[in-house]
């Protein structure tokens, strides 16, 4: 309190409120130092009696007349003279004519700017008057206050437009958001009803000026507003529906392109799904919503549309294929429509593998999509690796059994004609059981239900392709023509593309393999270490992913089966019975057991590793080195078409 009252007697006044808490004093009590300190501070003071408005620092202040009063006052630790005839400085509103000023209560200074009084703001101009009833222009941005002065904050309406005045008391323009909904304000503060365009999204904004969401109906079309409130195009999934919105955001309805592919809305605008009968055709809408073509399956049957989605009926041909639909649109299957017969899959059944040839590897691959298009309910196609040229190593597995067995054809390169027999028994078991009929006696439905084949036809791809086609089919061919002393005849290698003979390759008492050349040959090379080549790999590895019963390994020279691998109890009585059984079904003579078998072949690893039946048949008498003539094939094939599905059966038993 010393250093305020201090301030107010240099400035040249004092105001008598401001000591109105202050005692007086007996001069006489004043002790002469104290005496004497009074007079040099009395000799500086300059009288001031004004009354009104006085300017003192830049700062204007009103003063009005106060209660007269001389003599000394003692606040806190000094003495101090009060002047007569002085004022007392005005604090809080006053009226004057120009309008309502505002006085500080603790420095009475005249206020301009912005003032607080009871929690409501005001605004004083540079004179120091009061701003109201109405808008103002302050520091860049628009504010209204009203006629008591106090500025407005939230909603008001002017001249039948509303406006928002954020608690700051600014105008709001563009967003608001108040009592949980939005609101757009237009440049000049005025809230927008109908529709608005911000930063190039749509919005609507309803009679009360709320920003709308969900369905809105103008002008007869439909809109969808998303909870963003943006006006949507394309797709809008709304109640469990889809609807498709245009690119002026109205509702579609009738047959829409999207993307290339075609939808059909109703006229609610929700996407159709299932069968649609459009101008007297018969259509089928996905669970997407996309118009079908080609095959679809709907229920237990299978239809077909053609290109322009419309459901066909009767013949037609499909990738140059014949089917025949029913009227109603489902296709046959594994019946006779007149005198032709369609199988499982719908297709007049053809014969798709011609064993009579010289069969490649080009040929195996499609003739293996052609299963895989003609029964994709029943044949499975995997690549289980690659060779060492790179081509795909197939297996191909028939039937929905969960047991399975496993046959795979040339290992060795000349014998070939092994790839033809497993191709040709897949494609007559695939016949009988999509027909659901026996063959050779064996009933397929229930053995391939319960047990699937597995085939690899071609384990050693680039091996059969050089001795069909000769060196220049392999990707080094100079280094094949080496191995083979330059002999452009192929016909009778035996190796894989790197001179490794794939069936010496395996981990059955691979050291002590007999007749070892110990490089890379046209034949019997086993290799630097076991599986290091990739086709015997990929069979090993394929082994062991599954849980096969059986194992065969066709081979083509000699017409007898290898069996035994060291088998002893159990195991020998139960392999040796199974090999006299396939021994009569093929006419083939059993291999003797002897003390000790050459190994490395699969067979011999399977037996030994697996513990289960493993069999390798010569399926031709003895050719001497050279690839079986195809002209065997007919008596090999008598004699093993059914070797499959016996050893499928039999597999029930263990």
């Amino acid at each position: 309190m010393k250093k305020t009252v201090a301030a107010l007697i240099f400035g040249g006044f004092i105001s008598i409120a401001s000591f109105a808490h202050a005692e007086e004093v007996n001069i006489h009590e004043i002790n002469t130092k104290e005496e004497s300190s009074q007079v040099d501070a009395n000799q500086n003071l300059q009288e001031t009696s004004q009354i009104g408005w006085v300017e003192i620092d830049g700062d204007w202040y009103y003063y009005i007349e106060n209660v007269k009063s001389k003599g000394l006052l003692e606040l806190e630790e000094g003495v101090y003279y009060l002047h007569p005839e002085t004022g007392e400085r005005q604090s809080g509103w006053v009226e004057f004519a120009e309008g309502w000023s505002y006085f500080s209560y603790e420095t009475g200074a005249r206020q301009t700017a912005w003032v607080t009084d009871q929690g409501k703001q005001y605004y004083l101009n540079d004179n120091g008057i009061m701003l109201s009833n109405g808008w103002y222009f302050i520091e860049e941005t628009w504010y209204f206050f009203d006629k008591s002065g106090a500025m407005k904050k939230g909603w008001i309406k002017d001249r039948n437009r509303w406006y928002y005045l954020m608690s700051s008391g600014k105008m709001a323009t563009g967003w608001v958001y108040d009592q949980y909904k939005w609101y757009y304000m237009n440049q000049s503060g005025a809230m927008v009803t109908g529709w608005v365009n911000e930063a190039g999204q749509w919005y609507f904004m309803d009679s009360s000026g709320a920003m709308k969401k969900g369905w809105l109906i103008d002008q007869n079309k439909w809109y969808y507003l998303m909870s963003s409130g943006k006006m949507a195009t394309g797709w809008v999934y709304d109640q469990y529906k889809w609807y498709y919105m245009n690119q002026s955001g109205a509702m579609v309805t009738g047959w829409i392109n999207e993307a290339g592919q075609w939808y059909f809305m109703d006229s609610s605008g929700a996407m159709k799904k299932g069968w649609l009968k459009d101008q007297n055709k018969w259509y089928y809408l996905m669970q997407s919503g996309k118009m079908a073509t080609g095959w679809v399956k709907v229920g237990y049957h299978w239809y077909y549309l053609n290109n322009s989605g419309a459901m066909l009926t009767g013949w037609y041909t499909v990738d140059g294929e014949w089917y025949y639909s029913f009227g109603s649109g489902a296709m046959a299957a594994n019946t006779k429509i007149g005198s032709y017969y369609v199988g499982y899959s719908g297709k007049w059944l053809p014969d798709i593998v011609n064993p009579k040839t010289v069969y490649t590897y080009e040929q195996m691959v499609t003739d293996i999509n052609e299963f895989k298009n003609t029964y994709p309910d029943f044949i499975h196609t995997e690549v289980i690796g690659k060779s060492v040229d790179g081509r795909d190593i197939i297996a191909v597995k028939l039937g929905k059994g969960k047991r399975e067995i496993f046959l795979n054809g040339s290992h060795h390169a000349r014998e070939h004609l092994t790839t033809n027999l497993l191709m040709e028994m897949l494609d007559q078991y695939a016949a009988a059981y999509a027909d659901n009929r026996p063959f050779a006696g064996y009933y397929t439905g229930s053995i391939l239900n319960q047990t699937s084949i597995w085939f690899v036809p071609m384990v050693n791809p680039d091996g059969v392709t050089l001795v069909q086609k000769g060196h220049k089919s392999a990707k080094n061919p100079n280094y094949v023509l080496a191995l083979n002393n330059y002999n452009t005849d192929f016909s009778g290698w035996k190796a894989n593309i790197r001179g490794v003979d794939l069936n010496r390759q395996y981990p059955a008492d691979w050291e002590n393999i007999k007749g070892n050349p110990g490089v890379p040959s046209t034949q019997n090379f086993k290799g630097y270490s076991p599986l290091s080549e990739p086709e015997a790999k990929a069979i090993y590895d394929f082994t062991l992913a599954h849980d096969f019963k059986t194992a065969v390994a066709y081979h083509s020279s000699g017409e007898i089966l290898y069996w035994y691998f060291n088998q002893k109890g159990y195991e020998y009585t139960r392999d040796y019975a199974l090999a006299a059984k396939y021994g009569g079904l093929t006419s083939y003579s059993l291999v003797r057991a002897t003390p000790n078998p050459s190994g490395g072949g699969y067979t011999d690893w399977f037996v030994q590793d697996i513990k289960l039946p493993g069999f390798t048949p010569e399926i031709s008498p003895y050719t001497y080195g050279k690839p079986v003539p195809v002209k065997n094939f007919d008596k090999i094939w008598q004699q093993n078409k059914a070797a499959g599905l016996m050893l499928a059966k039999e597999s029930e038993k263990y």
